[in-house]
């Protein structure tokens, strides 16, 4: 649910209901963002790059992008996107439901300002990605995508929350992805023949992309 509510004539703010938790003794908030709602807060210049109106600390690869919004036009119906990290560069208001007042974490609505500055912290090429493929299915305009949302008025921690986001990151070998993938047609003849075939039986590498010298397995 999205609607708009202006305060004065100069301050206009939009509301997402969210979720507010503490985390080293600051407030965070996790919202369901409406996808229609991404173009908005996240304009994409022509050449696929951030814009002015917000940052983001790496360049859009936008092959990349092309890939997650063709998986998601073509698995409509069945498709996965993990939740992105953003910050605002802004004061914001919350208002808990009455009946969430006195609960850890406080459900309510987050009232953020539409002058506020967003950085992406991680998920530039999910956010990109949803947004081209909202431009060829519009349907997907009242799917949600659930966003972890820091505020950081001065901006000052900007740096540091990206960091800190990206300190842990590992990339998932690709041989786990097959391993997992139901809808690639040879990942799961390769499943099915391990399966299958005795002499395969714990005999293939399932995890590792590259195999030691020293390995027996296939």
């Amino acid at each position: 649910r999205l609607r708009y509510s202006e305060t004065t004539m100069k301050y206009v703010e939009f509301n997402i209901p969210a979720v507010r938790g503490m985390q080293a003794g600051r407030a965070i908030y996790t919202a369901m963002c409406p996808i229609r709602l991404l173009p908005k807060l996240f304009p994409v210049a022509v050449d696929d790059s951030t814009s002015d109106a917000h940052q983001s600390f790496r360049r859009a690869n936008a092959a990349r992008v092309r890939e997650i919004a063709t998986e998601i036009v073509e698995h409509r119906d069945d498709f996965h996107i993990a939740t992105v990290t953003v910050s605002v560069e802004h004061d914001v208001r919350f208002v808990a439901t009455e009946n969430a007042r006195t609960k850890l974490p406080i459900v309510g609505e987050l009232f953020i300002p539409l002058a506020a500055r967003l950085t992406i912290l991680d998920g530039l090429h999910r956010i990109y990605g949803l947004q081209r493929a909202l431009s060829k299915c519009p349907a997907l305009a009242d799917d949600s995508i659930a966003m972890l949302i820091h505020v950081d008025p001065d901006g000052l921690r900007r740096g540091q929350l990206f960091s800190d986001a990206k300190r842990h990151e590992r990339s998932t070998a690709r041989s786990r992805r097959i391993a997992f993938d139901e809808r690639d047609e040879f990942a799961r003849l390769t499943r099915d023949m391990i399966a299958a075939v005795p002499v395969f039986a714990n005999a293939i590498e399932m995890e590792k992309t590259a195999i030691s010298n020293r390995s027996r397995k296939l």
